[in-house]
């Protein structure tokens, strides 16, 4: 079966369970399958069989129209991830060379129109932002109860997402999330305790802050601060950590620390 049949299928469970129906499948299938195919024109030839994609970020920008069409969009091609999805699977060796980090970036406009609304999207291609002259805060998150595939993990990237396992996979065989800090899948309590989706970390660079976000996991993401005060962390706003926080994923326990060298 091919990725785009069965990214297919998975859509339409998706919008089934948003929707209460599937009507609307063929729309955001479609915008799936144009987007696949503008990112797949820009694959370059290097010579001797080989091929390139030459681009490290991939900004998507997607119309929505109206509340119904925004809701239906936020819960299967963001939220499910599945234009980040569709377009890293298609940029897969032996078809081309993908840079190591490929970021895909996908977000909704509207309700008014920009002047390409009648394509339904948008794509930028842009490569890898220079580093600031000014330093990252070097942020480190200590493994405090639990067990993961890190003691501790350095947050040098953009987004670090968090949960049970490295990689994770739906029921139809589809990678749905790839963990950067994983709890072992284990007969460990503590470790069972951490969804598979649990949290992630975002680095604002224009802030030079880290903001966490729960991501709906099962007993939920908390961060009890150095003063003793207890936060319940949601999905948005999210939380801006400051050094000392512990942030509790279900029994697991991680510890903020950021170190200025």
């Amino acid at each position: 079966m091919s990725l785009l049949k069965r990214l297919e299928e998975r859509i339409e469970k998706t919008i089934d369970k948003v929707m209460g129906k599937t009507r609307g499948v063929a729309e955001p299938m479609e915008v799936v399958r144009s987007i696949v195919r503008e990112v797949e024109r820009h694959i370059a030839p290097l010579g001797q069989g080989r091929h390139v994609f030459p681009y490290s970020v991939i900004e998507v920008q997607l119309y929505a129209g109206n509340e119904e069409r925004h809701s239906l969009y936020q819960s299967v091609l963001i939220d499910d991830q599945e234009v980040a999805h569709a377009i890293h699977k298609n940029l897969q060796p032996p078809k081309c060379e993908t840079p190591k980090a490929l970021d895909v970036r996908v977000a909704i406009v509207g309700p008014e129109p920009p002047d390409w609304a009648s394509t339904g999207f948008k794509i930028d291609y842009k490569p890898r932002e220079a580093r600031s002259s000014k330093s990252k805060p070097k942020a480190v998150l200590h493994v405090l109860a639990g067990e993961a595939n890190a003691q501790e993990y350095n947050l040098t990237r953009e987004i670090t997402r968090i949960g049970r396992m490295v990689d994770v996979y739906g029921e139809d065989g589809l990678p749905v999330r790839h963990n950067d800090l994983a709890f072992f899948d284990d007969q460990n309590k503590i470790n069972q305790s951490v969804s598979r989706k649990q949290a992630h970390i975002r680095f604002k660079k224009e802030l030079g802050e880290y903001w966490l976000y729960d991501d709906t996991g099962l007993f939920g993401t908390v961060v009890i601060r150095s003063n003793g005060s207890r936060i319940e962390v949601s999905s948005n706003p999210g939380l801006k950590l400051a050094a000392g926080d512990k942030i509790y994923l279900g029994q697991a326990c991680v510890e903020f620390r950021m170190n200025k060298r």
